[in-house]
């Protein structure tokens, strides 16, 4: 009987609507015929190009994601023979990389409009891959979502993922930077390798393309750079073996089955050499200015995150920081009371950073106290680990030229400590809450220099951000304002700005908080001085109201700062969590369930926490 084998559905942008191309590969005999439901049905005879009117069609857009379903119908003689259903949408994304004054850019464009990225990077969900279910790859990206995520990008220390995660991301609006899958090695590009290679792409090109959310396919990660710096040193070869593969073979095969998409040869892409480049950061593959950048100078270098500053990246599609996951998932993975402890061999056992056990706890004393238990280094690593992606992301969002950021990593695979956002079972770590904030179309972002501070206003979005800008800074004992400052925020979509600039003199920098507020966007705060040498008030009482489903209404007494509620140890039940109150009053908390008992600490220390039935 006669079969559909293949079916590669094509968009493209035109003056009025759009071109849509389709072109079927079928084993035997007989007539195409395609349909698709607009509005109404819409019927195609045979493959070939059609102009699709725009007013009939809906565009497929990051945050309108318009998925529709092509049906093709194979007869023969005899009837109906074969049927196939093509999910696809109307997009065209593009990378672009365009010579100008600070280097070369790297920004993404979707039917026309450029777009500031946000995401993370991927990596396979579980040490066994075909355990993850379709309904664990929904709650995992409907958590990017969640997070204001607009991208992905598949690692190419990984694998090419199911189609469940493909639909769920054309489903939800999620971009997918894919790579192939070559990694951080040198591999195989003699003539039998590149046929092998060729055909594993060539599958899995023809089983992903049709799909809306794939915005770019890339052929290694970090194969060149690690060439080009030598980083094996005296076994360094002397040729870069799989250069043929990603400078041949892929761009190739990309070419010939997917020609809408772009394609890089590796990642970070950086520029050529330039020797007369005297800043060794101004040239390679992980060159300032040039491309997209994998910023580890941080975390494998330099330690303190107030380096990112430093980063004049056009696109920061690798950087991270490192912490623990909850305390829940230390005491499901270890059994023994010895084990419980931030420097036993257990928990180095589960550390997957390779940092060094004392490295990674003094990035954390840098800023916050020595944790005397496992659930001090629990919070204080998680506070550590967001506030430095929190400094990194506004770098890059204030910057002029910088175009996206992907950090390292969103998942974990198996219990550990790690750079990941959520730990093996999902949960939030306290940097996946912020990050909420951090990824809005309007964001307010603070910048410290001495005694000065000056609040940016960013507009990544589609419409003018127009607002009053107040900034407040409170004693930390009882909330009493101690300045306040006004402004005005006036920007139009894809800009940024200064808003104000604050003089500080005069202001007890162990007893202050700072905190900056429009009513279009979340506020941001900071203190003036480092968490471990900051005077709080007492971990005062705290009472809740649970009179309202589905929301905690708190009353606090005191100033409060970076509240984390938990259910033994877990974060799960708490939608919203790591809240700060710079003053006395009342705060919500939005929860998929109340539990029985409720742990609560901040930086002052552990509260206890007293539910009510009725109102506050």
């Amino acid at each position: 009987a006669s079969r559909i084998t293949d079916v590669h559905v094509q968009t493209e942008r035109t003056e009025k609507g759009w071109k849509l191309t389709l072109d079927t590969r079928y084993e035997g005999e007989g007539e195409l015929r395609h349909t698709f439901t607009s509005g109404e049905n819409l019927d195609l005879d045979g493959d070939g190009n059609y102009e699709v009117p725009e007013h009939e069609v809906f565009a497929w857009t990051p945050s309108d994601p318009n998925v529709y379903v092509l049906v093709t119908y194979l007869h023969t003689e005899q009837g109906p023979s074969d049927v196939r259903t093509t999910s696809f949408g109307f997009v065209e994304t593009r990378l672009l990389r365009e010579p100008d004054e600070f280097g070369e850019s790297f920004e993404f464009e979707v039917n026309g409009e450029k777009i500031w990225i946000r995401g993370a990077n991927w990596i396979p969900d579980h040490s066994f891959p075909s355990l993850v279910t379709r309904t664990r790859y929904r709650e995992q990206l409907e958590r990017a979502k969640d997070m204001g995520f607009n991208m992905l990008r598949i690692w190419g220390g990984g694998l090419y993922e199911t189609e469940e995660f493909y639909e769920l991301c054309d489903e939800l609006g999620i971009l997918v930077w894919q790579d192939f899958p070559f990694a951080c090695a040198y591999y195989p590009d003699d003539e039998a390798a590149q046929g092998v290679l060729r055909e594993e792409a060539a599958t899995n090109i023809r089983r992903i393309r049709n799909h809306p959310s794939l915005a770019l396919w890339c052929g290694n990660n970090e194969n060149h750079e690690m060439f080009y710096n030598r980083w094996g040193g005296d076994r360094t070869p002397a040729r870069y073996y799989g250069l043929g593969l990603y400078d041949t073979v892929l761009p190739g095969v990309v070419a010939e089955l997917d020609p809408g998409r772009s394609y890089i040869d590796t990642s970070p892409i950086g520029t050529p050499p330039d020797e007369q480049a005297k800043d060794a950061k101004r040239r390679g593959p992980n060159a300032d200015g040039w491309g997209d950048q994998h910023n580890w100078d941080v975390w494998h270098g330099r330690g303190d995150w107030r380096f990112y500053s430093d980063s004049q990246g056009r696109f920061s599609s690798e950087y991270g920081f490192a912490s623990s996951p909850s305390m829940a998932l230390w005491r499901e993975t270890l059994k023994g009371a010895d084990d419980l402890n931030a420097r036993s061999t257990a928990v180095r056992w589960h550390d997957k950073t390779g940092k060094g056990t004392e490295t990674f706890i003094g990035y954390s004393e840098l800023h916050y106290p020595a944790s005397a238990t496992l659930a001090d280094w629990v919070y204080y690593s998680q506070l550590n680990q967001r506030d430095a992606l929190r400094h990194g992301l506004e770098h890059y969002r204030r910057s002029v030229f910088c175009r996206g950021s992907l950090i390292w990593q969103m998942n974990d695979c198996w219990p550990v400590q790690s750079w990941a956002i959520l730990d093996s079972k999902g949960d939030y770590k306290a940097l996946a809450y912020e990050l909420r904030r951090l990824h809005d179309d309007r964001l307010l972002s603070i910048e410290r220099q001495n005694e000065s501070v000056k609040i940016w206003a960013i507009n990544d979005g589609d419409s003018d951000f127009f607002d009053d800008l107040i900034v407040r800074a409170h004693d930390l004992s009882n909330g009493a304002v101690l300045k306040e400052w006004r402004g005005e925020i006036d920007l139009a979509p894809n800009s940024r700005t200064v808003a104000l600039t604050l003089d500080l003199t005069g202001l007890a920098v162990p007893e202050t908080i700072l905190v900056a507020s429009a009513p279009s966007t979340d506020p941001v705060w900071r203190l003036l001085g480092e968490p471990k040498n900051t005077k709080f008030a007492p971990a005062a009482d705290l009472v809740a109201s649970t009179y309202e489903d589905g929301l905690l209404r708190v009353r606090t007494e005191f100033p409060i700062v970076d509240l984390m509620l938990t259910e033994k140890g877990a974060p799960t039940p708490f939608i919203d969590n790591f809240v700060t109150m710079p003053e006395p009053g009342v705060f919500e908390i939005r929860v998929a369930y109340v539990p029985e008992v409720i742990e609560a600490r901040s930086l002052a220390g552990q509260h206890r926490f007293r539910l009510l039935r009725g109102p506050l």
